[in-house]
């Protein structure tokens, strides 16, 4: 998601029309990203509640510091690396921490594919967990593009036939 708002922001045209300082955006920004890792924090703890785990027991398990996992509640920043730990204690998808903050896709559970084939595929094949996330991501970026298009020839059949009567 940051990266899509930073794309439109950083435009000159709209840097002009807005009357931003390239220093406002960056800020912007910032806040945008903070506010999803506070609420990404908000989800893991949820979750960690969920399994009855002590922050302490849930670093263990996740290879962190409780330091570390208490950051990661918190909202505050740390290492791409350490979300992998915290999905995998968690239960979830492998990358859905990043995907989350990236896109706001909620995060979901490990087993939670078996009515996609297409990723029960990508799951049992012998990629690391981190290509894995990354094919998983990708497919998901590729059917959402196929779904808005399918989307948009709907409507305008709607709007052909609409035109006939």
């Amino acid at each position: 998601m940051p990266k899509k708002i930073s794309k439109i922001l950083f435009t000159s045209r709209n840097v002009a029309k807005f009357r931003w300082t390239r220093a406002e955006v960056c800020g912007i920004l910032r806040r945008v990203r903070q506010e999803q890792r506070q609420k990404l924090g908000q989800l893991v703890r949820q979750r960690r509640d969920e399994l009855g785990l002590s922050k302490d027991r849930a670093a263990a398990e996740a290879g962190v510091s409780p330091v570390t996992w208490t950051r990661v509640e918190d909202g505050a920043k740390v290492r791409i690396l350490t979300y992998a730990g915290v999905e995998r204690v968690l239960g979830w998808r492998p990358g859905a921490c990043e995907s989350y903050l990236r896109r706001n896709d909620l995060p979901t559970l490990d087993g939670e594919y078996h009515d996609d084939p297409i990723i029960s595929e990508i799951m049992a094949t012998e990629l690391s967990e981190r290509h894995k996330a990354m094919v998983i991501d990708r497919y998901q970026q590729l059917r959402a593009e196929h779904q808005r298009l399918w989307e948009e020839q709907v409507r305008a059949m709607i709007r052909v036939a609409g035109q006939r009567d």
